[in-house]
């Protein structure tokens, strides 16, 4: 009798066991699954048409979906979301790609626009893709309805990009100059053309700008032109560099722009403008005495050797 009820638990225990067993492999087995449909989507080939925006500017946004998991996605749809700098000009924008097997891709292409307030910079662009999945780890009897945000980059040029690359100054500027001239450069390192361009000085100490503003047609992209001022400097001025600000102001399209721009003017010293003349009239008059140096002393030696011919010829 107490073998039978021995053999009874023994066999009881196996089930158990055989449960316990199959109920990890299940656990396991749903867990690949779950896993095997994570992020099921996966972004590739983002481009843009051109190949460089600018601030304000159209352009068309085009990649690729790839379906990455081991079994097909159904009712796939793809939606561009909105945010700073496509916000204001490029509203969320959704489409079907359908049904995708495993490795299938689905290209996309959407036009957008850069806000005006954007900067030169990379901006993000999320992309949102929906889509059902049987997946057995949820549910045996129903597709399940889920989703992933996947990232794109979009770099933003500035379409007019203006910079000062040299400053000259025909004279020294010092103290107390009247009308001294300043010739500033200036190069488009942008992609479209700057037209109407105005620049003007601002009036800062130890300056008074005496033609403070200057008139360019256009600058093309690459282009450097030369912009001509006049700056009144005063008296009290010190011997040093001196920040100065100019304000920038374009057309591009339809929109104006504007931008301002510091470069430095260095004041000298008066002294050191007349120092190499000074210089000069020093070495000549030095040069002049050291000539009628040497002639005296000519004279005197040539004096005396004709004395003593003559005493020698008295003799």
């Amino acid at each position: 009798m107490s073998d039978l009820l021995e053999g009874q638990s023994g066999d009881r225990m196996k089930k158990i066991i055989a449960i316990f067993v199959f109920l990890i492999a299940l656990l396991s087995v749903s867990t690949v699954n779950a896993q095997s449909i994570s992020n099921p989507l996966n972004l590739e080939n983002v481009a843009t048409i051109p190949n460089r925006v600018y601030v304000g500017s159209n352009f068309i946004l085009t990649g690729t979906i790839r379906n990455v998991a081991d079994r097909s996605l159904v009712g796939v749809r793809i939606t561009i979301q909105g945010g700073f700098p496509f916000s204001k000009t490029s509203p969320i924008s959704s489409f079907a790609a359908g049904t995708l097997a495993p490795n299938q891709t689905f290209q996309f292409s959407i036009p957008l626009t850069i806000d005006n307030d954007a900067t030169s910079q990379q901006y993000s662009l999320q992309i949102k893709g929906g889509y059902s999945v049987y997946d057995p780890s949820v549910t045996k009897i129903s597709y399940v309805v889920n989703s992933e945000t996947m990232t794109a980059t979009v770099k933003v040029d500035k379409g007019v990009d203006i910079e000062i690359v040299n400053a000259t100054f025909p004279q020294s500027i010092v103290p107390d100059m009247k009308n001294g001239e300043i010739i500033l450069y200036v190069k488009n390192f942008g992609i479209n053309t700057a037209d109407q361009v105005q620049l003007n000085l601002a009036a800062e100490y130890p300056f008074t700008p005496t033609g403070k503003t200057y008139f360019i047609d256009g600058i093309k992209p690459g282009e450097t032109k030369a912009a001509i001022f006049h700056v009144d400097v005063d008296s009290s001025a010190a011997a040093q560099m001196f920040p100065l600000d100019m304000t920038l102001g374009w057309k591009e399209g339809n929109t104006q722009y504007s931008d301002t721009k510091t470069f430095g003017i260095p004041v000298v010293s008066a002294g050191i403008k007349y120092s190499l003349p000074i210089l000069m009239q020093s070495n000549l008059a030095m040069a002049i005495i050291c000539i009628v140096i040497i002639g005296f002393l000519a004279y005197f030696f040539l004096r005396r050797r004709t004395r003593k011919v003559r005493r020698s010829a008295k003799a």
